[in-house]
């Protein structure tokens, strides 16, 4: 479904778009994880991915197939299941600010350092 709606959306069918994405979210609704795991965060990603696409129909298109995107790279990510990258990532990934006070993320290649910061006392 979420293929279609992205199809239809780029053959600006939007009729044949909204009606995929609210095909695509009765799918998502029936679908069950075990709580509090990662395939259950996936699946609320997900959820929330479709119903922000649904919502935008009226108002703007490009934020709808974005939406739509990313939904499929949570769909795809709740099918095959989490590499050991993404595990690291999702357990230890916080944002923090840069002096320009933007935020940045960790990419999925980064690890945490184990190697403590020396200090120094006054």
């Amino acid at each position: 479904m979420l293929t279609t709606a992205r199809l239809a959306l780029a053959d600006e069918d939007v009729d044949a778009a909204e009606t995929a994405v609210a095909q695509a979210i009765l799918l998502a609704d029936s679908l069950t994880t075990e709580p509090a795991s990662l395939a259950a965060a996936t699946l609320n990603r997900l959820q929330t991915r479709l119903s922000l696409a649904a919502d935008g129909f009226a108002t703007d298109l490009e934020m709808v197939a974005q939406d739509l995107q990313a939904a499929s790279s949570e769909l795809n990510l709740l099918i095959v299941g989490p590499t050991p990258e993404t595990e690291l990532v999702e357990a230890t990934s916080t944002p923090s600010e840069t002096s320009e006070g933007d935020l940045v993320t960790p990419s999925p290649t980064e690890t945490p350092s184990s190697t403590p910061t020396p200090t120094t006392s006054p």
